[in-house]
């Protein structure tokens, strides 16, 4: 009886084990990206700024390591990742945006301002199977026809306890990405609105 007890035992173990296994995050990270239900049409005497495509200055082309140290990989192209989503955060705060990519581009449509900016880091770490952290770093500068409104470095850092699932870093580094882009919006619109 006992040694159909133990049996018993080690086949939960295992099945418990496989079942953590396949429910790990995968080594490939979905960049999600979520535009708004609906198109914000701004209006036409709105200010409008031209995003221009951001610099990667990071010094990797993964975007973490899970906890065995093995890499994770983006499925997209991390800087337009991170420019479109600040350009659609710039659109709900009703400025009029254009993307741009690059400078001569986004000057030749002539907008009342320009948005540019480096990205510095994308990053999560796994750091273990029930502990995840992300990171966004970027330089940010806005001008306009008076000069230099916003150049900052920006920063966002988020972490996640739990269980883990093939979605968790993903959905993490989304919203650390959604927290920086936020907080770049709102200031743009802070500034552009100290000088009207």
């Amino acid at each position: 009886m006992r040694h159909h007890v133990r049996s018993f035992v080690l086949a939960m173990l295992i099945a418990v084990l496989f079942t953590l296994g396949a429910c790990a995050p995968s080594s490939t990270v979905r960049l999600l990206y979520r535009p708004a239900d609906a198109p914000q049409i701004p209006a036409p005497t709105a200010p409008s700024i031209s995003v221009v495509q951001f610099k990667d200055t990071r010094s990797n082309s993964y975007i973490g390591v899970r906890s065995d140290n093995t890499p994770f990989i983006p499925n997209g192209t991390v800087p337009d990742w991170v420019t479109q989503s600040l350009a659609d955060a710039l659109t709900r705060q009703g400025l009029r945006v254009t993307y741009a990519q690059n400078l001569e581009t986004a000057r030749a449509s002539q907008p009342q301002y320009i948005l540019t900016g480096e990205l510095q880091e994308v990053w999560i770490r796994e750091n273990s199977r029930t502990d995840i952290s992300a990171s966004v770093k970027a330089f940010i500068s806005v001008i306009g026809h008076k000069g230099k409104l916003i150049s900052e470095g920006m920063t966002s850092s988020l972490s996640k306890q739990g269980l883990p699932g093939s979605a968790a870093a993903e959905e993490l580094l989304y919203n650390t990405l959604q927290e920086l882009v936020q907080s770049v919006a709102n200031k743009t619109q802070q500034a552009i609105a100290a000088q009207r």
